[in-house]
């Protein structure tokens, strides 16, 4: 289970999209999605952003220092690992 540190820092991440998208309706259209869902990422959710919406994230942030799927969700830090490499092996 992450610590609340690490809660923290996937949230600090997902300010850092949202500021380089100039605020949470921009990098809401970004992701084709709405406001008030990137508003409760920020806010509201525990995790900040779903798993799901991760990769969607990173893409529509390329120049963001920093950003990656363990930045965004560290609580799924061992995921992301194992992930990577079933992708290299082209699994």
């Amino acid at each position: 289970m992450a610590s609340k540190k690490q809660k923290a820092s996937g949230k600090e991440t997902l300010v850092r999209a949202i500021e380089y998208h100039g605020g949470p309706t921009k990098l809401a259209e970004a992701l084709g999605t709405d406001a008030p869902r990137v508003h409760h990422w920020l806010n509201r959710s525990k995790v900040g952003c779903p798993l799901e919406m991760v990769p969607f994230v990173i893409a529509v942030c390329p120049d963001v220092a920093g950003l990656q799927p363990e930045t965004l969700r560290p609580d799924f830090a061992e995921g992301w690992a194992l992930l990577r490499v079933q992708l290299r092996k082209g699994r």
